[in-house]
């Protein structure tokens, strides 16, 4: 990780009182979920933003912004979500350039009832369009996956075409640990793709602790292995699960929000967080820490 890592996401509520649920559906939220989804939101029109005026400046680049939703069916409350978000943001987008960025969304979840769902929403958002043209251009750009993201994504990794120049976002967000080991492999590759993780840090320390899960790193560990050179972070831990919000990327121009900025490497705020994100409060009351920020 550079040095030169920024905080640019909007401060969060120190009065929250967040509890995880399960709805009847069987999907997890938490009263947390409306303010990341809303937060969320508003990551995609920066980033589609930035991209969009990279690309017009470039011919060599790939022109069709890509965007990846590995767990796309969760949290769909009140027909938001982070799918779709992405996909409002870009329509609206496309509506104020004359429809200059061409995208391609890859939606995936392995949750066969919740990818439905999902289907159902979208199709009803495509209809709202008044250009027939428009319809037909947002059902071609987007495809669906009732797979596990691990085995949808070794695919994507492997398609034959120039990774370097293309741009856009991938989205992570599940319930329990992250897919490390798929971040830095698609990191590798696509260094132009940002990558945003919603990150349960409590479940990460939970299977450290647990002698049948395969994962021996902290959570530092797994950031310093996904290869991006700056870090964009929540300022808060949410919840009793501390999710945590974390955008990946090479690109050190991300204008500043409203909030705190805060370098990983400072002796305060981000130090601080990422203390309680690694250890469990008996390890930080014992004084049984160790955290190695390297440049």
């Amino acid at each position: 990780m550079s040095q030169n890592i920024m905080s640019q996401l909007s401060l969060f509520s120190n009065e929250l009182v967040l509890a995880t649920t399960n709805n009847e559906d069987g999907k997890h939220t938490s009263s947390a979920t409306p303010i990341k989804q809303e937060l969320v939101a508003k990551v995609f029109k920066l980033n589609i933003e930035i991209i969009f005026n990279i690309l017009r400046k470039h011919n060599h680049l790939d022109k069709r912004y890509q965007y990846f939703d590995l767990n796309a069916g969760i949290e769909l409350i009140d027909n938001k979500n982070g799918a779709m978000s992405f996909l409002k943001s870009i329509a609206e987008h496309r509506r104020r350039n004359s429809h200059l960025l061409k995208f391609r969304a890859i939606l995936i979840d392995n949750n066969e009832l919740n990818l439905s769902n999902l289907r159902e929403k979208i199709n009803e958002f495509i209809e709202t369009f008044k250009s027939d043209t428009e319809k037909q251009y947002f059902r071609k750009a987007i495809k669906m996956y009732n797979e596990d993201h691990q085995v949808v994504m070794e695919k994507w990794l492997k398609v034959p075409y120039n990774k370097e120049y293309v741009y856009g976002m991938l989205y992570h967000d599940p319930f329990g640990e992250p897919s490390f080991d798929l971040l830095e492999k698609f990191s590798h590759l696509y260094s132009r793709i940002d990558i945003l993780l919603n990150c349960n840090c409590c479940q990460v320390k939970r299977d450290l602790k647990n002698k049948v899960c395969k994962n021996e790193l902290r959570l530092q560990e797994h950031i310093d292995d996904i290869d991006k050179k700056y870090l964009v972070c929540s300022t808060e831990l949410l919840s009793c699960w501390q999710f945590w919000l974390m955008i990946f990327t090479n690109w050190n121009k991300y204008p500043k929000q409203k909030g705190i900025n805060v370098t990983q490497y400072d002796k305060g705020t981000f130090e601080s967080l990422m203390t309680k994100a690694n250890f469990t409060k008996k390890e930080i009351k014992d004084n049984a820490i160790s955290i190695n920020f390297r440049d």
